[in-house]
């Protein structure tokens, strides 16, 4: 018991020797205030800043504070110690003097609230709160520093356009806010190019030169994003211009500041105009009230900051007042605001303070309007929708900073914008398998293109739904579907109507499998091939060869022939050596069996089969010569033993047909077919090379294989030219019709080449043809 008495006693003194090191609650004691005005930075205006400052927040403190204190406490300089008990700092320093004062804030936790010179990094909440101060028209630096710190612009590099308007100075000073470093390191600085252009009152000059000025861009080492820094009319130019060079893009962002305008010339619906579909367009345009009675200084600035901290420390005192009346006061020790909570409500009071009531440097404003593109084209049941709109993104002024409503780039953050776009489709399994109902409607869409869409519509935030090409080609009054065309002919004019339709952006993408030709990726856009097929022939499978002469197979029919000359003149050649020995004339022994030529020839035969025979020479030379014999017989009948075991062990098989010049070679014993009306059809009939002839002219066409076709591939005196895919399906079908794989498949690897041959001359013919008429995409 006594253990847990001194442990509740230690735990109630440590949260009170806690709470005592924090700074003294708002009720039991008055706030302290530091005011810091850095007499180096304010030089000859410091005495009376210092002045007017100590008579209003005298005057304040009396209007305002009623029902609490505050204690002031100036400085003139930023190089200060800070005091615990302190609630706030209140600076007017250089942007090097606010960056040292907010290190030491951040240390002791009070809050900063500082006016400061302009090009100066806002200071990052919670906590403190920068004012940059500068004159009417100086202001576009530090609201690209603004828009980079806030990580508004998140460019790795960028391309700056502007006119010969803006000085020497503001280009640089524009070029520091988006290379420096701050202190935040998720922030990079970007990797800039600066090209500069004059500034033409004439509209055919002005476009010249904007033309001469793009014309120096290599996107592929710049990058794709543009920051055009020009007045009104150059800005529509350098639209005019960039969409003539194919510049603008769904990948590419565009950023315009407009300098020239003002609050009284603030229309930008005219740019909606040029707009056009994927593109990514921001506005950023100047809406200064320039007159006499807008109120600017580090005075009033310093004095909003004062009354805006007043406030909020008269309503945090009220709180305080209220919440701690309803408790204890030991409930209120524990549960009222630490150090770091009253910063950062104080800071945020004050911001709500003068983004509400602010009226000094307010004069000035930029407002942001971004371009809504993607999928506005094809909305046209909705007109409100169909029409490009440019969409109020934020504004921005010295006091606030940056207030936005919407990304400034809305289609690279949130893609289509969850609208409902239309996919054209036609039935044509796998791929695309469609269901109708009676009345001819799509009830339901499936195959591998749909699951594609269904991820392209989750990653690029759009749904969609399907239109049959038999509608649309029905209100186009170009192809009946009911005609009688082969199938293949009937894709092909059904995938060119579909191209037709889609270039005149009438539907935003087609979910088909389409067959890639140049001709086709001048006119429309192809996703990366999701299936590349290539072609091939079906032929019937090697069979085994018969074993009726098997014990003739290890060696070749010159092997044997050769085999049989040599028995046939080895016999001679022993009978003529044994014949001329002088050994058996000296020795006096006889001759033997030997002495006669059809007792050599069978002595040769019977050692070959390794019988030997009954008689031998006895002289060195005819031995020589019966011993060469048998070493030849050795090695022969090693070698045949080893072939015939192979050839015992795995039967021989036909010889394949794998290539197109052996397919030639049998033209005798077997024909072939293919598919009419298909593109390897179209490409064999404009090929100019004399094997490709020759296939063609030996082909036989059709619409789609036979029973009687296949059956004929199986005999092996037939073969089927098709998509591998379509000849392996054949292949799967018959496999499990006959438990029994009776086909084999060659790559036409020839006529990959054939058809890489056949694009590329066609593009030829067309650049030919473009030098007489201009080729327009």
């Amino acid at each position: 018991m006594l253990c847990f008495v001194i442990v509740s006693l230690l735990g109630v003194c440590t949260k009170y020797i806690s709470a005592s090191e924090d700074f003294p609650s708002l009720i039991s004691a008055n706030a302290s205030l530091a005011i810091v005005l850095d007499k180096e930075f304010l030089a000859e205006e410091y005495a009376e800043t210092l002045e007017s400052i100590k008579e209003y927040m005298k005057e304040l403190t009396r209007e305002q504070l009623k029902h609490g204190g505050v204690n002031v406490h100036y400085y003139s300089w930023t190089s200060i110690s800070l005091k615990t008990e302190l609630s706030a700092v209140v600076s007017i320093a250089s942007c090097d003097g606010t960056r040292q004062l907010l290190a030491s804030t951040r240390a002791q936790r009070v809050a900063l609230m500082s006016a400061t010179t302009a090009d100066c990094p806002r200071l990052p909440p919670p906590g403190a709160v920068a004012i940059p101060l500068m004159d009417p028209g100086q202001e576009l630096p530090q609201l690209v520093l603004d828009m980079r710190t806030a990580k508004i612009v998140d460019w790795k590099s960028a391309v700056i356009i502007h006119d010969d308007s803006l000085s020497r100075d503001m280009i640089s000073r524009v070029v520091t806010a988006m290379t420096v470093e701050t202190e935040d390191k998720s922030v990079s600085p970007i990797a800039i190019t600066v090209f500069k252009m004059k500034h033409e009152t004439d509209a055919l000059l002005r476009k010249q030169e904007i033309e001469k000025t793009i014309s120096k861009f290599r996107p592929q080492f710049n990058g794709e994003n543009y920051c055009v820094i020009a007045s009104t009319d150059a800005m529509t130019s350098v639209m005019e211009v960039a969409k003539e060079h194919n510049m603008v893009h769904p990948k590419a962002q565009w950023l315009y500041f407009v300098s020239d305008t003002n609050s009284k010339h603030d229309n930008m619906t005219m740019f909606s105009e040029t707009l056009g579909e994927g593109e990514n367009i921001a506005i950023v345009y100047n809406l200064t009230v320039d007159n006499d009675n807008c109120k600017r200084g580090f005075i009033c600035q310093s004095k909003e900051l004062l009354k805006g901290f007043v406030l909020a420390l008269e309503k945090a005192i009220i709180d305080e007042m209220e919440v701690a009346a309803q408790v204890s006061d030991e409930e209120w020790e524990a549960i009222r605001p630490t150090k770091q909570e009253r910063s950062s409500s104080l800071v945020q009071q004050v911001q709500s303070y003068l983004e509400t009531y602010s009226i000094c440097n307010n004069c000035t404003s930029w407002r942001m309007r971004s371009a809504d593109t993607w999928g506005s084209s094809f909305q046209k049941n909705n007109s409100s929708l169909s029409k490009i709109n440019l969409l109020q993104v934020g504004y921005w002024r010295p006091v606030d900073g940056l207030r936005l409503v919407d990304q400034m780039f809305p289609h690279i953050s949130h893609g289509f914008r969850g609208r409902r776009l239309p996919v054209l489709a036609y039935h044509n399994p796998p791929w695309a398998d469609l269901t109708f109902n009676d009345t001819g409607y799509i009830t339901e869409h499936k195959g591998l293109v749909f699951d594609i869409m269904n991820e392209l519509s989750i990653n690029l935030n759009f749904s969609y739904f399907i239109v049959s090409t038999s509608f649309m080609i029905e209100d186009n009054n170009t192809m009946d579907d009911s005609s009688d065309i082969s199938s293949d002919l009937f894709k092909k004019m059904m995938q060119e109507e579909i191209i037709k339709i889609i270039e005149k952006r009438g539907i935003l993408l087609a979910a088909s499998a389409f067959t890639i030709t140049e001709d086709r990726k001048t006119r429309v856009n192809f996703t990366m091939p999701i299936s590349i097929q290539p072609h091939a022939f079906l032929v019937s499978r090697p069979r085994e060869l018969s074993r009726a002469l098997l014990f003739m197979s290890p060696f070749a029919s010159d092997t044997w022939l050769c085999l049989g000359f040599s028995v046939i003149l080895m016999g001679p050649a022993l009978y003529m050596v044994h014949r001329l020995s002088p050994f058996y004339d000296v020795s006096k022994k006889k001759r033997g069996g030997l002495s006669t030529l059809h007792h050599c020839l069978w002595y040769m035969y019977g050692a070959l089969l390794q019988q030997g025979g009954m008689y031998l020479p006895e002289a060195d030379s005819g031995r020589l010569v019966v011993g060469t014999w048998w070493l030849v017989v050795l090695v022969v009948v090693t070698t045949y033993c080893g072939n015939l075991v192979a050839f015992l062990t795995f039967p021989r098989q036909e010889a394949p047909i794998t290539t197109l010049r052996e397919l030639l070679q049998h033209g005798a014993t077997i024909t072939w077919s293919l598919r009419k009306d298909t593109y390897l059809d179209d490409c064999l009939k404009e090929t100019d090379q004399q094997k490709y002839k020759d296939l063609y002219s030996g082909a036989i066409l059709n619409t789609g294989e036979t029973s009687e076709s296949i059956m004929k591939v199986r005999d092996g005196t037939h073969a089927i030219i098709d998509w591998k895919i379509n000849l392996q399906y054949i292949m799967k079908t018959q496999f499990l019709k006959n438990d029994k794989c009776d086909y084999a498949l060659s790559f036409f690897s020839a006529l990959l080449i054939l058809v890489i041959e056949w694009w590329c001359r066609r593009k030829r013919n067309k650049l030919d043809n473009s030098a007489v008429k201009p080729f327009t995409n």
